[in-house]
C-alpha cells in the first residue's frame, strides 16, 4: 500500500528542516564576539544564515487516468504551505509576509490550471492533458532566537501540453474546460456576431453544451 501523501509531505519537510538544524551552527550567535554591538551582531548573523544552501527533495506522482494524481498533488502542495498560511495571519511584529503565499491562492491557481490544461475523457471527467512541474521555495525567517523554514514561492511549469486537442479533438471527447466556460459566459449579442447562437449543433472543435443551464 503506498503511503499517504501527508506523511511523504511530512518527510520533506522534516528531511529539510533536519538539514537546515544540521548546518544552523555556522550562524550561531555564540559564534559571534558578545563584544559587538547588538546592530552588528544581528547583520553578521543575518548574512551568515542566508548563505546556507537547502537541500532539494522531489516528488513523482504516477498513476493511470484517474488515480488521483492532480488532487493529491494540490494536497501535497497546500500541506507545505500551511506553515505559511498558518503564520501569515499572526500580527507579531517580528514576522513580515513578504511572499504572501498561502494555501487559498494556491487552490485559486489551481482552478485556472484545471480550466486551460485538463478536460473530460472516457476515463476521467477532469484528466490533466499536460504535465506539471510545480517548484516551492523555502527560506528561513530572520529570526536567530527560533529560526524556521516557511515557503516564500509557488512556481508552475506546464509541459506536454495536449495542444492537438484544440484542433484535432478526439471522437466522443470534448476540449479543455475554458472554451466551454468562455462560451457559457458569452451575452446574446456577443454570440450573435461571433455566430455561435446555435452551440448545440456538433462540430470538429468542441462538443454540444449538455446541460440546459450552458445553452441559454
Amino acid at each position: 500500500m503506498p503511503p499517504h501523501i501527508y506523511s511523504v509531505a511530512q518527510t520533506i519537510l522534516a528531511r529539510i528542516e533536519a538539514e537546515f538544524l544540521a548546518r544552523k551552527d555556522l550562524s550561531s550567535p555564540a559564534r559571534i564576539n558578545d563584544n559587538f554591538p547588538h546592530t552588528v551582531r544581528d547583520r553578521v548573523s543575518t548574512a551568515s544564515m542566508s548563505t546556507i544552501k537547502f537541500p532539494t527533495q522531489a516528488v513523482c506522482l504516477l498513476g493511470r487516468s484517474g488515480s488521483g494524481k492532480s488532487v493529491n498533488a494540490e494536497y501535497l502542495i497546500e500541506y507545505l504551505l500551511t506553515p505559511q498560511s498558518t503564520q501569515s495571519s499572526k500580527s507579531s511584529p517580528q514576522y513580515t509576509n513578504e511572499s504572501n503565499l498561502t494555501a487559498r491562492k494556491m487552490r485559486a491557481v489551481m482552478c485556472l490550471l484545471d480550466a486551460f490544461t485538463c478536460s473530460r475523457t472516457l476515463l476521467n471527467s477532469n484528466a490533466s492533458r499536460c504535465l506539471r512541474l510545480f517548484t516551492i521555495d523555502f527560506t528561513m525567517e530572520r529570526e536567530i532566537s527560533s529560526p524556521r523554514i516557511t515557503a516564500s514561492g509557488l512556481y508552475v511549469d506546464i509541459l506536454l501540453l495536449d495542444k492537438f486537442r484544440v484542433t484535432r479533438r478526439p471522437q466522443g471527447e470534448p476540449t479543455f474546460h475554458v472554451f466551454y466556460y468562455f462560451l457559457a459566459g458569452l451575452e446574446e449579442d456577443v454570440r450573435r456576431e461571433y455566430m455561435l447562437e446555435d452551440l448545440i449543433a456538433p462540430n470538429l472543435f468542441m462538443t454540444p453544451l449538455q446541460r440546459v443551464r450552458l445553452r441559454a
